[in-house]
């Protein structure tokens, strides 16, 4: 019997899908975020509407933040979102064991750096323990 979950994340620049035994969720790698004295996450993996919502495409090279904002913070709200919206439909309690796979895919935007940035990301959101397959 295994104690801690395994989450599984297919990486892709376009969309993240999110696997946690039989339940799954896909994600555009679209976040809206605003800034009014601090950085506020408003939406992930859509669009949003507000005068002050600012909407990003996580891994596309020509996009720039503004005003700026680090990409990992985006990165590492999107997959926290990802991580507890699994976790709340499946009543998860422990902290799972996240495997990534087709890490590969961003090598070009994020010019090989991929596993360190999605290693920090999912540490973030609450695993436990990180793997790349």
């Amino acid at each position: 019997m295994k104690i801690f979950p395994i989450l599984e994340i297919e990486v892709n620049p376009e969309f993240f899908t999110f696997t946690l035994k039989d339940e799954r969720i896909s994600l555009k790698t679209i976040v809206g975020y605003e800034y009014e004295k601090r950085f506020t996450l408003k939406s992930v993996g859509e669009g949003a509407a507000g005068d002050n919502i600012i909407i990003v495409h996580l891994f596309n090279p020509t996009e720039t933040t503004i005003p700026p904002v680090e990409k990992l913070w985006l990165l590492s709200g999107f997959v926290t979102y990802g991580i507890k919206k699994l976790a709340q439909k499946k009543n998860i309690v422990f902290r799972p064991h996240v495997i990534y796979q087709g890490d590969n895919t961003l090598s070009a935007v994020l010019c090989g750096y991929q596993r360190s940035l999605l290693r920090v990301a999912a540490l973030e959101g609450g695993a436990r323990k990180v793997d790349f397959e």
